[in-house]
């Protein structure tokens, strides 16, 4: 596993109101995010990075208007097709 690290003075970090533990989580949702709407992880991999479960990764990318699941018209039409 690889590790990333990034410097935050501890004044930004006081600055911001939020603990160390808490900004590492946030960070992490963004980017897996952030991730997920380029295309470069499924929304299984960016949970998983994000360290949330699926169901609650899907819930707060709905919150910030992000489509969980993302058909165009064409794949629309033939899962409505198999429903017939």
């Amino acid at each position: 596993m690889s590790l990333l690290q990034i410097e935050i003075p501890d004044h930004l970090l006081l600055a911001i109101n939020e603990t160390e533990d808490s900004l590492k989580n946030d960070l992490k949702f963004e980017f897996a995010k952030h991730l997920f709407t380029k295309g470069k992880f499924t929304l299984t991999q960016a949970a998983e990075f994000s360290s949330l479960d699926l169901k609650t990764f899907m819930q707060k990318i709905s919150r910030d208007g992000i489509p969980v699941i993302d058909y165009d018209s064409d794949d629309l039409d033939s899962e409505l097709s198999l429903l017939k």
